[in-house]
């Protein structure tokens, strides 16, 4: 099998990009980069067969990458509101243990959200929202991690912004200059829809069955255990849990961490913790992990 030295050199390029990618040897973005600086490289060299300088770099002026980078920015502004933090409470507050209702609730939240904001973006922005879910009701995250993914691809069918592959689609469509060939932003959402229905059927039917049933490990969980801080906070005027105690407020249970101590006029009560009214100007020892602690 003859070989040229041009087919030779991409054979190279994709290899040592799949072995990166597979090993992160390097962070994704830096290997993205790399192969890029490579082929610019090599177009230098052959001029023929790879691109160039130009070439290389004209993919940051297309429309399809600014609408995507807008997409990221878009979901990590949703994420820094806290919204999806209290999206997560009330989920929870519906669906309680049933693992069949948490995937349901992952299915009607992922799926909208894949089909305005990009796939991925979506996915990572609920990725803390279905953990939180998992670890409040015992289930293993691996049961909703995996629907969490499957059913933000298929969201992600609806809409033309919903994949970064249907934007770029659409954009080479465009610069094809055929009249009339562009796509609109809710040209396949027929198909997408019965894609998403077929996924949903599938789940619901077959696939959540065969979800793995994977327990966390004992480095998780020491993990886990470092990542717990204590904090004190202060109970300011109006707060719900004035003139109650702590098991009659359920303060601890509506935020899911643990008081370990009061302290009231430079005095610090312990033991008789529970039995104390809240009072205003009280300061709380918190013991929690991060996200919680900031909410």
């Amino acid at each position: 099998l003859f070989m040229t030295i041009e087919i030779f050199l991409v054979l190279l390029v994709i290899g040592g990009a799949l072995f990166l990618f597979v090993t992160e040897r390097l962070p994704v973005d830096i290997t993205a980069f790399l192969i890029l600086i490579v082929l610019m490289i090599l177009g230098q060299m052959l001029p023929e067969s790879f691109p160039s300088v130009s070439e290389g770099l004209s993919g940051f002026s297309s429309s399809a990458t600014v609408t995507v980078l807008a997409m990221f920015i878009l979901s990590a502004g949703i994420e820094r509101t806290g919204i999806i933090s209290r999206l997560g409470r009330i989920v929870f507050s519906f669906v309680g243990n049933s693992e069949f209702r948490q995937m349901l609730a992952i299915l009607l939240i992922v799926a909208p959200i894949s089909g305005f904001i990009n796939n991925t973006a979506a996915v990572a922005i609920l990725l803390p929202m279905v953990l939180d879910l998992a670890r409040r009701s015992g289930t293993p995250a691996t049961k909703l991690l995996i629907p969490l993914s499957f059913f933000g691809m298929l969201g992600g069918t609806l809409t033309l912004i919903g994949t970064s592959t249907n934007i770029l689609a659409a954009s080479i469509l465009k610069e094809s200059g055929n009249r009339g060939s562009e796509i609109g932003l809710f040209e396949f959402s027929g198909l997408g829809l019965i894609v998403l229905l077929f996924g949903v059927l599938y789940f619901v039917l077959l696939g959540h069955f065969l979800l793995p049933n994977r327990k966390e490990k004992d480095g998780e969980n020491e993990q886990t255990k470092r990542d717990i801080f204590l904090a004190e906070i202060v109970i300011e005027k109006g707060h719900h849990s004035i003139g109650k105690t702590l098991p009659e407020s359920k303060f601890q249970e509506k935020h899911d961490l643990q008081v370990i101590k009061l302290i009231r006029e430079k005095k610090s009560y312990i033991k008789t913790l529970s039995e104390k009214v809240i009072e205003e100007g009280d300061i709380l020892v918190i013991r929690a992990n991060e996200q919680l602690i900031l909410e």
